[in-house]
């Protein structure tokens, strides 16, 4: 029997799930298991107590629960972009020095390679292969389409254009110029995170009350469902 093929967006989205390191299957079952769950407990509850709303807050946090499960990848892809962004700022700082002490940019880059991450060693060696093999910006532009920031991009031109032209200085204030833009903006993004952690914090205790708040009230309704019920 032919096989029927997957809709493209199911595909794609399955794609992210791998590329965020996660098993689409397991996280299909995962999700299916959570609203069975909360759907019998919902229906459980409604044929208990006979009261609606039971079943509407067992609806709303199988809601809730589809959301938070089907956009972890999307948050696990964006925090590993985010770290190999900020590893890539931290290796090429020592490259930029290697090549300011007059190191050729291949062999800058071979220094380079062990303080990477296993992962970012792979690609770093990755990028050495391709440059024995191509002596163009290919292999650069092949490098930096792993990141998300379009200023890597810029950053590895800016690299190629040192090793094309055999470490000229107008090349090299270039790259340490885009560099160091690069550089500043991660940590402008990283204390801008930081402070929104430190409000969050400061919020934790209004959240609390209006979760304190919300459960009174809840309670009261409950109360009085019941009370209306046995009248």
């Amino acid at each position: 029997m032919k096989k029927l093929p997957k809709n493209p967006r199911l595909q794609k989205f399955e794609d992210r799930m791998r590329q965020a390191g996660l098993s689409p299957k397991r996280e299909f079952v995962t999700l299916a298991f959570i609203d069975v769950l909360f759907l019998v407990l919902g229906v459980y509850l409604y044929l208990a107590e006979k009261q609606l709303m039971s079943a509407l807050g067992m609806v709303l946090l199988i809601v809730f629960a589809d959301y938070f499960l089907l956009s972890k990848a999307k948050r696990l892809q964006k925090t590993k972009n985010e770290a190999m962004e900020n590893e890539f700022v931290r290796l090429f700082s020592y490259c930029s020095i290697y090549l300011r002490d007059g190191l050729p940019v291949y062999h800058a880059l071979e220094e380079v390679i062990r303080y990477a991450t296993p992962e970012m060693q792979e690609k770093l060696r990755a990028l050495l292969q391709g440059i024995d093999q191509d002596k163009s910006v290919a292999p650069y532009i092949e490098f930096s389409s792993g990141f998300a920031a379009l200023e890597i991009r810029q950053v590895m031109i800016s690299l190629y254009k040192i090793a094309d032209d055999g470490g000229g200085e107008a090349y090299l204030r270039q790259f340490a110029i885009l560099f160091e833009s690069l550089a500043n903006d991660k940590r402008k993004n990283e204390l801008a995170k930081t402070e929104g952690m430190l409000n969050n914090l400061c919020m934790l205790p209004l959240i609390d009350s209006a979760m304190s708040m919300i459960l009174i009230t809840v309670g009261i309704v409950i109360v009085i469902g019941g009370l209306v019920n046995g009248l």
